[in-house]
């Protein structure tokens, strides 16, 4: 096969061919599920006094931890505080006054996961507020988060409905100086993806080049590593399909080395897909260069995808919305149904403890 690049604007899901999956609609509609979500956040924050804040830490579900490293690569590298992601199991020692802690769970069962260290926050007399889908906010204790189910297939939804409201906290928290800057950004650049047919554009010419191979999808430090790692996701999520993930510089001093056997079976099995973003720094690219011709013959391909976007924020929309419309193409040709995941339905339905019957809990108490 070619190894020339792939290095046309992603263009449009204008036409997903229906099938009511709800992934090809969702696509289209990206940008204005973000301004929606932008906007709920936003109005949510208005009211609030900002803190004096010497740290931000983002505590992630599952479900949500794409939106965290969305907003790490955005927002850390600039931020005059601190910028920290975590899980929903513990959180840094730092915390304590003067902390913004955002809990972030996509959908009802993934707030009750990360709420402990939403109340721990509190012990420690951080400020603390919880987020859920489509821009939903909650500053301080209720007693009830009512968070709301994600109207948004999982592969999107990081990007489309946590990130707007993870940005507008860094916003108010003083950790991004101008929130709506960056979500116009991410919007435009979504917009301009979903002006084309999927089947006829990129995503499909990207789809029908990978075929039944396993990708590895490589990117730089930074918004490319995150990129790719959306890319994995989507490819895991919406064509059901596994995917390997590597990331410069440190791929060019372990990866690098792992194609030396086996070459008969790797060239049968891997296709490089490698991320190119603005942000990219010049020796990780050079690195990646080198990388594709040293292990290029041992692939069945190799496929450069360079954004469009000429921003930071709107390059990793765009990439991350490309990983998502080249998986959806390639379920399309295998005739799956891209929508539904139901090995995570039932991985979390098996990790959940049996739960007593009776009226809606408050956040905070137990499960079991």
């Amino acid at each position: 096969m070619s190894r020339t690049p792939a290095t046309a604007s992603p263009g449009p899901a204008g036409q997903d061919g229906g099938g009511g999956d709800g992934v090809g609609a969702a696509l289209a509609g990206a940008a204005a599920q973000v301004a929606t979500a932008a906007d709920e956040a936003m109005a949510s924050l208005v009211a609030c006094e900002r803190p004096a804040t010497t740290a931000l830490v983002v505590a992630c579900a599952p479900r949500a931890a794409g939106a965290g490293g969305l907003l790490d690569a955005l927002v850390a590298p600039g931020a005059p505080v601190p910028v920290t992601l975590t899980g929903h199991h513990r959180l840094p020692a730092h915390v304590g006054p003067g902390t913004v802690v955002v809990a972030v769970g996509l959908g009802p069962a993934e707030a009750a996961l990360v709420e402990p260290v939403a109340l721990e926050g509190e012990r420690r007399g951080a400020t603390v507020v919880r987020a859920g889908a489509g821009g939903q906010l909650e500053l301080g204790r209720s007693g009830l988060f009512a968070a709301a189910e994600p109207s948004t297939p999982l592969a999107l939804a990081p990007l489309v409905e946590l990130l707007p409201g993870l940005l507008a906290v860094a916003g108010w928290a003083g950790a991004l100086p101008d929130p709506r800057a960056v979500l116009d950004e991410i919007g435009g650049a979504l917009s301009a993806c979903a002006r084309a047919p999927l089947d006829l554009g990129l995503p499909g010419t990207l789809a029908r080049r990978i075929g039944r191979a396993i990708p590895l999808v490589e990117g730089a430090a930074g918004a490319g590593a995150v990129a790719a790692v959306a890319w994995r996701r989507a490819w895991n999520l919406v064509a059901k399909a596994p995917a390997i993930v590597a990331v410069q510089p440190a791929a060019s001093v372990g990866e690098v080395a792992g194609f030396g056997q086996h070459g008969d079976v790797t060239r049968q099995l891997v296709v490089l897909v490698s991320l190119r973003t603005p942000a990219d720094h010049p020796d990780d690219r050079r690195r990646s260069e080198v990388f594709a011709e040293l292990v290029g013959e041992a692939l069945v391909d190799v496929v450069h995808v360079d954004a469009a976007a000429p921003g930071v924020a709107g390059s990793l929309a765009e990439l991350c919305w490309l990983g998502v419309a080249t998986a959806y193409a390639r379920a399309r040709l295998e005739g799956l149904v891209p929508g539904p995941v139901p090995a995570v339905d039932e991985l979390e339905e098996r990790l959940r403890p049996a739960r007593p019957s009776g009226p809606a809990r408050p956040f905070g108490t137990s499960l079991a």
